[in-house]
């Protein structure tokens, strides 16, 4: 199930992002995140229990895909899909018309994913990540200029 993300989820999102990456958001990086105005956010549930999430961050007509994983174990179940489409529906309602995010070059199964429910490549970021790695920028346009 896909729902809006509260406050309450933070302590699981923090632990999954420690879960997922090699430079995670902190705990007090999410929850500052997340209480703001300019966010936007869901969560895949299975039962009880985070297993998923997307959030982004807007301005005006625009927004940024800050946040999406899945916990290793429920991966390849489709629910980054299920997330990143609930979310740009949301950010849709909330009239952005792009949406703008960053990938690693070596994470083919998100730059797939991205490709998949339309985004486009449109740029590189060089040494974007913490290790150096470069990101793919990706965009998708979904408002009146679509």
């Amino acid at each position: 199930m896909i729902r809006d993300w509260k406050s309450s989820d933070n302590v699981a999102i923090a632990e999954l992002e420690k879960k997922c990456f090699s430079y995670p958001w902190n705990y007090d990086m999410v929850c500052e995140t997340q209480v703001q105005n300019n966010f936007c956010g869901v969560v895949a549930v299975i039962g009880e229990k985070v297993v998923g999430y997307a959030g982004a961050i807007f301005a005006m007509d625009i927004a940024d895909i800050a946040l999406v994983a899945v916990d290793p174990e429920f991966r390849r179940q489709k629910i980054a899909e299920s997330a990143v489409k609930a979310l740009i529906d949301k950010l849709i309602e909330k009239e952005i018309e792009k949406i703008f995010l960053e990938v690693r070059v070596s994470n083919l199964p998100a730059r797939s994913l991205y490709k998949k429910v339309g985004f486009q490549e449109i740029g590189i970021r060089k040494n974007y990540y913490e290790d150096a790695e470069d990101a793919i920028v990706m965009a998708l346009v979904v408002g009146s200029e679509n």
